[in-house]
């Protein structure tokens, strides 16, 4: 365990609360696009300007979110084993897989297309690892597995090789409650989920300040089950220095918008789906920090 004074830090608490009045100032004038009607209609209903998919969130609203949003909640793993703590009094920089790799590279250095058996193999390397606090997201996509219930079927194959909390993937309101339905008969109880948390999703915008919408069901249907989630850098992001770019979280019906910040000076990297081609350059973001909204993700 790492202790609290050694959390990740990015910036001094003065440049944070820079980014933090630009951050405020970018949501107000540029606004978000979602593109889902059910979450621009509640932001209406909050009294926020809306204007077609974009939404201008005001400084009212961001400082109300940060006030109702919890300063710290504990994801539970399976058997009463490996609970992670995030945010006040979080003891150590809390780990996860990568997201979105498209091969395996053997020891020989040869790649090939990744298969479920791959992805069971990575479970249980984080399982096993005791730098890794989290399992899930998809740490390489697998080419074997069909699209029916997809998202539902990679949980259950985490939940067969780990005990450690679970990190989602985009999915649409059914495929997230078949999710739910299947972690609740995991841990043996309907409604377990009603007031714990156990799983995460993480998912990225299309663009900075752009939500498509599978991501924005993603976002709605955790809301719904009261479970939490991190909004990414957009990998296509790539050539502009970021700064300032939220990770947000919508909690309960409250529409709470936890606001995080995260700063890279540069994000660089390349998608091929040929096994020959560019490896995948840009790095994963794994280190979840503080959530009040005053240190850096």
């Amino acid at each position: 365990m790492v202790p609290e004074a050694f959390l990740l830090r990015v910036v001094d608490k003065d440049t944070m609360q820079s980014i933090h009045e630009q951050s405020l100032q970018l949501l107000a004038r540029a606004g978000v696009i979602f593109d889902n009607q059910t979450i621009n209609c509640r932001f209406a209903r909050k009294g926020q300007k809306v204007d077609g998919n974009r939404v201008y969130l005001s400084e009212a609203l961001v400082s109300e979110a940060l006030t109702l949003s919890p300063k710290s909640f504990t994801m539970v793993g399976r058997n009463n084993v490996a609970g992670v703590r995030i945010g006040a009094n979080q003891e150590t920089t809390v780990v996860a897989p990568g997201n979105g790799t498209l091969f395996i590279q053997n020891l020989e250095g040869r790649r090939r297309p990744a298969t479920l058996s791959d992805f069971d193999n990575i479970a249980k390397l984080c399982e096993n690892s005791r730098n890794v606090n989290l399992v899930g997201a998809i740490p390489v996509e697998p080419c074997d597995l069909s699209a029916l219930s997809k998202p539902a079927r990679l949980v259950h194959h985490l939940m067969r090789h780990s005990n450690k909390p679970l990190i989602g993937q985009a999915a649409t309101s059914e495929e997230a409650r078949q999710v739910f339905d299947i972690i609740e008969i995991a841990f043996g109880q309907r409604g377990y989920l009603d007031d714990r948390v156990a799983i995460a999703y993480g998912v990225n915008p299309a663009s900075p300040l752009c939500f498509e919408p599978l991501t924005c069901e993603t976002m709605v249907a955790y809301v719904q089950c009261r479970e939490p989630g991190s909004h990414y850098l957009c990998p296509d992001d790539q050539s502009r220095h970021t700064r300032g770019l939220l990770r947000r979280h919508l909690y309960g019906e409250h529409e709470k918008f936890l606001c995080g910040h995260r700063i890279t000076p540069e994000r660089s990297g390349q998608y091929s789906r040929n096994p020959d081609g560019p490896r995948i350059l840009w790095p994963s973001v794994t280190h979840h920090g503080r959530s009040n909204g005053c240190e850096a993700d």
